[in-house]
C-alpha cells in the first residue's frame, strides 16, 4: 500500500475515534479523497480509451486481475449505493443524474459479479469522460455527507429495514460473489463505512489502477500493448515524475488541459519526448 496513502489513513482512523479531534480528521479524510481523485483523473486524462479495457493482470481475485473503467466504476458505484441508499436514504447520484445512459453503461452494480469476459465487454462500452464526471459527482456528493457528520453519528447502526432497501435498489447483484456486500455494510457503523468504503477501499482500488496503467505502459514497450502515439506522453511524463515528482505532475496538468481547451494530453506533448518534456516544465 503506498506509504504516504496509508499513512494518512492510520492518522485520519486515530483523529476521528476522538471527540476533540474529529474535525481534523474529517478535513484530512477530504485531503486523502482528493490525492486519490487526482491519481484517477491523471489516468484518465492522459491514457487513450483503448486502455481502459485492458486487462494485463488476466483473470484473478486480486484488485489489479480488472481493467481500468471497471475499477473507476467499482469504487463510486459502491460509494453512491453506500452514502445514498444505506446511510441517507435518499436517491443515488446515479438515479439522479441519469448516469446509467450518459455513460453509456450495461449495469447498474458495483460489477463483483462480472467474469473477465464480462468485465471487458462491459469496459469497451463504458464512456470514460463521463464515468469520470459521475465518480467526481459521487465524491462530491460523499464530501458534503462527510462535512454534515458530527462525532455522535459514528457509532450509529443499521437494521432490516436497511437491507431491504438496499435488495430492493437491485444495485447489489444476487450472484454469491457479490451478495456478501449487503451484509457486510450492515455489520458496520458510521466508522466502520469511513473506513471501508470511503478511505481505504478507495487506497486498494486506486493502488491497482497504477499497477494496471504501469503494467500496460511496460507491455507498450516490449511490444505486447500497443498505445501507439500515445506511448510518447507516456514516457514523457514518466521522465517528469522522475525529475519532478507525481504531485507536481497532476498539478501541471490540469491547467495544462484547460489552457489547450481540453485537448488529450498525447496531441498536447506531440511526438517527439524532448519537446514534450519541454511543455511540461514551460508550464510549471
Amino acid at each position: 500500500m503506498d506509504k504516504e496513502w496509508s499513512e494518512k489513513n492510520k492518522r485520519m482512523q486515530a483523529l476521528i475515534a476522538k471527540e476533540a479531534t474529529f474535525a481534523e480528521g474529517i478535513n484530512l479524510l477530504l485531503e486523502l479523497r482528493k490525492d486519490l481523485f487526482e491519481q484517477i483523473t491523471s489516468i484518465v486524462k492522459t491514457f487513450p480509451p483503448e486502455a481502459f479495457w485492458q486487462m494485463p493482470f488476466g483473470d484473478g481475485d486480486q484488485n489489479h486481475n480488472a481493467t481500468l473503467a471497471w475499477s473507476m466504476w467499482h469504487i463510486f458505484r459502491i460509494e453512491d449505493i453506500v452514502a445514498h441508499t444505506l446511510i441517507l436514504k435518499d436517491k443515488q447520484i446515479f438515479v439522479e443524474g441519469g448516469w446509467k445512459q450518459k455513460a453509456k453503461s450495461a449495469i447498474i452494480t458495483t460489477g463483483n459479479e462480472l467474469d473477465e469476459k464480462a468485465m471487458v465487454a462491459f469496459s469497451k462500452k463504458l464512456d470514460i469522460k463521463a464515468a469520470l464526471a459521475y465518480c467526481k459527482a459521487v465524491m462530491d456528493s460523499t464530501n458534503e455527507l462527510l462535512k454534515k457528520l458530527q462525532f455522535s453519528d459514528l457509532k450509529k447502526k443499521f437494521d432490516a429495514a436497511d437491507r431491504e432497501r438496499l435488495l430492493k435498489s437491485k444495485c447489489v447483484s444476487a450472484d454469491q460473489s457479490a451478495a456478501w456486500l449487503v451484509d457486510f455494510w450492515l455489520g458496520k457503523n458510521i466508522k466502520g463505512l469511513i473506513q471501508m468504503p470511503f478511505s481505504r477501499h478507495w487506497i486498494m482500488h486506486v493502488e491497482a489502477m497504477r499497477r494496471i496503467k504501469n503494467k500496460l505502459c511496460q507491455q507498450a514497450k516490449k511490444g505486447f500493448y500497443s498505445l501507439g502515439k500515445d506511448t510518447n506522453a507516456v514516457r514523457v511524463m514518466a521522465l517528469f515524475i522522475k525529475k519532478y515528482g507525481k504531485k507536481e505532475l497532476l498539478k501541471v496538468l490540469d491547467p495544462l488541459h484547460k489552457k489547450k481547451d481540453f485537448q488529450k494530453i498525447q496531441e498536447v506533448l506531440g511526438d517527439d519526448i524532448e519537446e514534450g518534456l519541454k511543455i511540461l516544465e514551460n508550464n510549471r
